[in-house]
């Protein structure tokens, strides 16, 4: 049978030889009981009873111990006998007494209402013995050096830690450190699990119940007899379902205890929580696979302490050995590495992720499922995440499916390996867009299919789609919507036969510890609120701290907070997670997008890239001594300031803004029109104020600008310093967000090409490798050919002219002196060169644009505005404009417009027959003015002159939709010369 407890209790106060009794037939005369109650009281019973029969020299001893679960001092009582005969007499009748059994068991246990419940644990000898052969190990480790590559030794680390257990215990509500608690028996985790699948049948059954609409009432009136038939008749089969919900919900609260007793929980003083929905239960069923590989990881350590004992070895190399488990590190130059790097990066949907190492793993047991995963096609590279306590249990056992007696209704699609990175053989999957229970049989022989495909409202896109060499698809395209009303988020893959896996990467993902939250709310008091809320866990040497900084968005004294933990990581995640979860409302660190909650701050997202600091330039930043190899007009233009990122959208404030336009403007045409005479009797003299029927409805369109705004500086936080955050109230100001938004796209890219520069350096820093300067580094980076225009060619005469005929006449208060032209090549243009070409109508035209989007323009080139953008802020739809780049655009047949008109690609295809759109200014440039280049292009020079428009549009500007019909070919360096500064 079975045993409860296995190491003498410390609290026996007994020597450090005594042992626990065993009978004739080798049993442990232990016994560990629990009894939890939910419906006791005001806040349960959960308690635990321990008895024990220890030999202590010539004594006989009978320990007992009691108290709630996680009871820092339990009671006890030590009672000594001088014969076994005695001894065993009180044992038994304490055991009899607290459970209703007799001992030892003869018979399985039998449960008695009233009574405590056994918890059964593994009959292993004791863990002391295990932990006294690691420190014999231990005890050599300053000698004994570790044969394993260091990124092995990390991951061993890792996932053999004892802390990390205790951690996820705790989380679970199991503290193995204060509880009574040994190791849990498998029988006793296979009755938790058949304890989970009766509370699933009763949530299943409550959830009906619940659905029953409640009958109409009726409102016709009723006499005295009618009422009492009519509550007679009530009291049948709706008053039954009343009864069956509530007969549920107490059968909830006696299985909850039932579980609880089974596997005791540490909840303090509180009351245990009745499991009453489905998140509670998967949970639990969480929990139980945690003791499930926790069963496995102690049943490893044992038996590497009972081999016979040979050369001294490292405890992480004992480890290693343990697993069977063979690993291997990825070289960071290889192909596997950059496609798994490129995987993490583009299906990462929630706390960005750093890769630590990446481990090519083999494991020997599956060889012999060789021949199923060879027999099924399509295969595919796919993710499972799991808690860090489970992977001994993965790597030694590989992925399991659920055993049978586990509730169906913990599992979306079944009991599968769902989704370590697994070579998973999918064959034909079954495609769906909601939740069902299937197994093997269900699948394959109702079906037709091996797998099931779990459909997300989000997939990577195919046309990214990497292959490994040995021909396995690597989904890594960037995560897009998908059409559909799926219930999942991001697709899931399940199979149910361990057969279809095999286990090939193990990833080690750092999470940096460090958040920015933000919340602004201009409808909070006299100056609103517009406050960040930082906070970073940092690790300093063996020493945790968490730090705080918050305030009113650009502070100069923000307020701080230090806390330090010493060793403890533990305290120090705790305090980290508690607070972002009381300021966001979500969980760190995130497994999926953020979710806004109302009242509580927004994450911003920050790079995480290592900040541009100047200390850690070093060495490598030693490159300004070094001459540049660039034309010094080439270098001129690449002195432009670089800057940060960011994006968010503003069409809800658009059509706020519209909707309110056009209220007002119905309320004036009611005023302009005539008045209605109405016949009456008497003559008012006093003023009536004229009525709007829209006026609340304005209002609160007002009052969601207010929140609109609140939203969009939350997002990208803005410094009003002491000042009321002003509202977004006309399209000037939703235009002004639009650029900022454009700048801070281009100085995203910006930034990124300084971070690959940084790192090129510093790989470069120890090879003979010429080094350059830093301009040319840059000037690498933008991967765009420039080449300086000479001022004696006929191309730069023409652009000459174009600039002094096309200076506008409005801007009086400059002047502008070309200080050199730079003929540019984008090798990325190659690409689009068929579509490029098959549009005619090749026109020269200007493009301006703040010096901070002039990186992102030329390593990227002129870009189309996301989808996302409001409509409103764009004259003639989203498009490339020709209006101080020179770019080749390829306008074919124009659409000429005068008016604003929300455009797209596809409408103006369809709808026009057109390419592009030509917005008509009241002033142009006569066409017999315009000059050609040598290679066919027109170049529309001359002196603005009056046309025949008649729009709100002052000069000429020429917009396309599509990024391939725009290729840049000129650069422009001005100089802009004032009044005072004009040349004498």
């Amino acid at each position: 049978m079975a045993s409860t407890t296995t190491i003498v209790d410390p609290q026996s106060h007994c020597s450090g030889n005594a042992e626990l009794y065993r009978d004739a037939d080798g049993v442990r005369w232990s016994f560990m009981l629990n009894l939890t109650d939910i419906s006791y009281g005001t806040y349960g019973n959960n308690k635990f009873y321990m008895g024990q029969l220890i030999v202590d020299r010539a004594r006989f001893v009978v320990f007992r111990k009691w108290g709630r679960v996680g009871a820092k001092t339990p009671q006890s009582k030590t009672e000594y006998y001088s014969s076994v005969e005695a001894a065993e007499k009180a044992f038994q009748k304490v055991f009899r007494a607290k459970s209703g059994n007799k001992w030892p068991l003869a018979e399985p246990f039998v449960r008695k209402k009233g009574k405590y419940f056994l918890v059964e644990l593994d009959d292993g000898e004791p863990e002391a013995a295990s932990a006294d052969a690691a420190q014999k190990v231990g005890d050599k480790e300053e000698e004994v050096v570790s044969k394993l590559p260091e990124e092995v030794q990390y991951i061993i680390q890792l996932i053999c830690d004892p802390e990390v257990v205790m951690r996820e215990m705790v989380s679970l509500n199991v503290d193995l450190n204060r509880f009574p608690l040994g190791k849990l028996s498998k029988a006793q985790i296979s009755q938790g699990y058949d304890i989970l699948q009766r509370i699933s049948t009763t949530l299943e059954e409550l959830e009906e119940l619940t659905k029953t609409p409640a009958p109409p009432p009726k409102t016709t009136k009723a006499g005295a007899k009618s009422r009492r038939k009519a509550k007679a008749k009530a009291k049948g089969p709706a008053a039954a379902a009343t009864k069956s919900a509530a007969s549920c919900r107490d059968d909830l609260k006696s299985l909850s205890s039932e579980f609880y007793s089974l596997i005791p929980h540490d909840f303090g003083r509180s009351l245990p929580p009745v499991i009453a929905n489905m998140t509670d239960l998967k949970v639990k069923l969480e929990l139980l696979e945690v003791l499930s590989n926790l069963e496995i990881s102690q049943m490893l350590q044992k038996q590497e302490a009972e081999k016979p004992k040979g050369p001294a070895i490292h405890p992480l190399d004992l480890h290693y050995d343990m697993l069977t488990t063979n690993m291997e590190p990825l070289d960071k130059s290889g192909k596997e590495y950059k496609i798994i790097e490129k995987f993490i990066t583009k299906t990462n949907g929630g706390s960005k992720l750093n890769i630590n190492t990446v481990l090519k793993i083999a494991r020997p047991d599956e060889e012999s499922h060789k021949g199923v995963l060879g027999s099924l096609d399509n295969h595919k590279l796919l993710w499972h995440g799991s808690r860090l306590s489970n992977f001994v249990g993965i790597l030694s056992q590989g992925l399991r499916i659920a055993p049978p007696e586990a509730p169906k209704n913990g599992y979306q699609f079944g009991k599968g390996a769902v989704l370590l990175l697994a070579d998973v053989a999918l064959g034909k999957p079954y495609k769906t867009p909601n939740g069902e229970f299937l197994d093997y049989s269900m699948v394959k022989d109702q079906r037709g299919c091996d797998s099931t495909h779990g459909l997300g409202r989000m997939a990577p896109s195919e046309d990214e789609y990497e292959t490994l060499p040995d021909g396995i698809v690597v989904p890594a395209g960037t995560l897009k919507p998908v059409a559909g009303d799926q219930y999942l988020l991001y697709n899931e893959f399940i199979v149910y036969r361990r057969e279809q896996v095999q286990l090939r990467y193990l990833d080690a993902n750092g999470v940096a510890w460090s958040f920015m939250l933000n919340y602004t709310n201009i409808s909070f008091g006299t100056y609103g609120n517009n406050k960040f809320y930082m906070v970073q866990l940092i690790q300093d040497g063996y020493r945790y701290m968490v730090f705080r900084k918050w305030g009113r968005v650009g502070a100069k004294n923000p307020q701080r907070a230090l806390e330090r933990y010493n060793s403890s990581l533990e305290k120090a995640q705790a305090s980290f997670t508690k607070k972002f979860l009381d300021k966001s409302g979500n969980e760190w660190p995130l497994t999926g997008p953020f979710e806004r909650v109302e009242g509580k701050y927004v994450l911003v997202e920050l790079d995480d890239e290592v900040p541009e600091e100047e200390a850690d330039e070093s060495e490598v930043e030693q490159e300004e001594e070094v001459l540049s190899a660039l034309h010094e007009t080439v270098q001129d233009v690449l002195k432009v300031p670089q800057i940060s990122q960011g994006y968010t959208l503003l069409q809800q404030l658009s059509e706020a803004l519209k909707e309110i336009e056009e209220l007002n403007k119905a309320v004036e045409d009611k005023k302009d029109a005539p008045a209605q005479k109405r016949a009456g009797t008497r003559r008012s003299t006093r003023v009536k104020r004229t009525a709007n029927p829209n006026a609340a409805q304005i209002r609160r369109l007002k009052n969601s600008l207010k929140t609109l705004t609140s939203d969009f500086y939350t997002l990208i936080p803005h410094d009003f310093g002491r000042n009321l955050p002003p509202p977004i109230d006309s399209m000037d100001e939703v235009k002004l967000k639009i650029d900022l938004l454009e700048v801070l796209a281009n100085i995203e890219i910006s930034q990124k090409l300084q971070a690959e520069k940084k790192k090129n350096a510093k790989k470069k820093s120890g090879t003979d490798e010429s080094k350059l300067n830093s301009l040319d580094v840059q000037y690498n980076l933008l991967n765009v050919k420039m080449e300086p225009l000479p001022e004696s060619t006929e191309e730069y005469k023409i652009i000459e002219r174009y600039v002094e005929t096309t200076h506008a006449p409005t801007h009086v208060q400059y002047k502008l002196r070309i200080k050199s032209i730079l003929k540019i090549s984008r090798p990325d243009e190659e690409k689009i060169k068929d579509v490029f070409q098959s549009v005619d109508n090749h026109k020269l035209l200007w493009h301006g644009s703040r010096l901070s989007n002039v990186v992102g323009i030329l390593s990227k080139g002129l870009r189309v505005a996301p989808p996302e953008a409001p409509n409103n802020g764009y004259m003639f739809g989203k498009g490339v404009r020709g209006v101080l780049i020179l770019a080749e655009v390829a306008l074919g047949t124009p659409y000429k417009a005068e008016e604003a008109e929300d455009l797209t690609y596809t409408s103006l295809k369809k709808t026009k027959g057109c390419d592009s759109t030509h917005g008509v200014g009241r002033m142009a440039a006569p066409e017999e003015d315009y000059e050609t280049m040598d290679d066919g292009v027109v170049v529309p020079v001359g002196e603005f002159m009056p046309s025949d428009g008649n729009g709100s549009l002052l000069y000429n500007e020429f917009i396309v939709y599509r990024q391939e019909q725009v290729k840049l070919r000129y650069l422009v360096n001005l100089d802009f010369l004032y009044e005072e500064e004009d040349e004498a």
